[in-house]
C-alpha cells in the first residue's frame, strides 16, 4: 500500500458514516485531506472535481468535466466515491451493461433498492487504500474475461479491430485528467482495495472491466481474484 507523501496515514483515511455526503465532502475540503484514491493530492484537486461541480469551481478548475479521461481515473474516482458515500457518482459511472444496473425510468423501486445497497456497502467499510496493479486497453472485443452479457452489448456498440494497448501498473500522483493513450473502447484493470470492517483490515483484488459509453469510461463488471477470508 502506497502512503501519500508528506502526510500521516490518518489523513488518507475516509470512513463512511451517517453524516451527509455534502458534509463529508466539505470536511475533506476544509481539513485539506488527501484524496482517498491514494494519489497524494488534496481531494478537491483530485477526485473531488469529478464528484461535484461546486468543488471544481472552488479549486479554480475552469476545465471542469464529470469524467476522467482514462478508465483508471474513473476507478480512482469511484473508490473515492465509495469512501465518501457518494452514491450518485457510483451510479453515474456504472455501465448500462453491468448486471446490477437498473434504469430508474423502468424500475423505480428496483433503482431505489440499488441505491440503498450501495449506501449500505459504503457505510459498512472504511476505505483506506487503492493500488492499481495492471491496466490494459483494447480495441478488440473478445469473450475472454468479458462475460456473455457485456460481450453482446459491446458487439452492438463497437466495430472490433485487432489492435490492443497495454500500459504498466501505475499509481501516479494524479487522477489521470489527460492521457496519451490511444482511443480504446475496452479496459481491464487489476487492482487491490484495502479496507476496514469494524476496525479489522481486509482487502480484495479485482479484475475490473470498463467500457466507453460515448466519450466516457464506465464500470462494466468485475471478477474477484482474491481477498480476505
Amino acid at each position: 500500500q502506497q502512503q501519500a507523501k508528506g502526510k500521516s496515514s490518518s489523513n488518507t483515511r475516509f470512513i463512511s458514516d451517517d453524516i451527509s455526503i455534502s458534509a463529508a465532502k466539505n470536511r475533506a475540503q476544509q481539513l485539506d485531506l488527501l484524496c482517498p484514491c491514494q494519489s497524494g493530492i488534496r481531494y478537491p484537486d483530485c477526485c473531488g472535481k469529478y464528484h461535484t461541480q461546486s468543488l471544481a469551481i472552488a479549486s479554480g478548475d475552469t476545465q471542469y468535466t464529470r469524467f476522467p479521461e482514462t478508465a483508471s481515473g474513473v476507478l480512482r474516482a469511484r473508490f473515492s466515491a465509495f469512501a465518501l458515500g457518494d452514491v450518485d457518482y457510483i451510479i453515474r459511472t456504472t455501465s448500462t451493461s453491468n448486471e446490477d444496473y437498473i434504469n430508474p425510468q423502468e424500475d423505480k423501486e428496483g433503482f431505489t433498492m440499488w441505491r440503498y445497497s450501495i449506501k449500505k456497502f459504503c457505510r459498512k467499510y472504511g476505505f483506506v487504500g487503492l493500488t492499481i496493479l495492471n491496466e490494459q486497453y483494447f480495441d478488440v472485443i473478445s469473450s475472454q474475461g468479458l462475460g456473455d452479457r457485456l460481450l453482446n452489448w459491446m458487439n452492438e456498440m463497437i466495430t472490433p479491430s485487432s489492435k490492443h494497448f497495454d500500459s504498466p501498473a501505475s499509481n501516479a500522483a494524479s487522477n489521470d485528467y489527460s492521457s496519451n493513450r490511444p482511443s480504446k473502447r475496452v479496459a481491464r484493470i487489476l487492482f487491490r482495495a484495502n479496507m476496514l470492517v469494524d476496525g479489522v483490515p481486509v482487502y480484495f483484488i479485482e479484475d475490473a472491466k470498463f467500457v466507453r459509453e460515448g466519450p466516457h469510461w464506465k464500470y462494466a463488471s468485475g471478477t474477484l481474484v482474491s481477498g480476505s477470508q
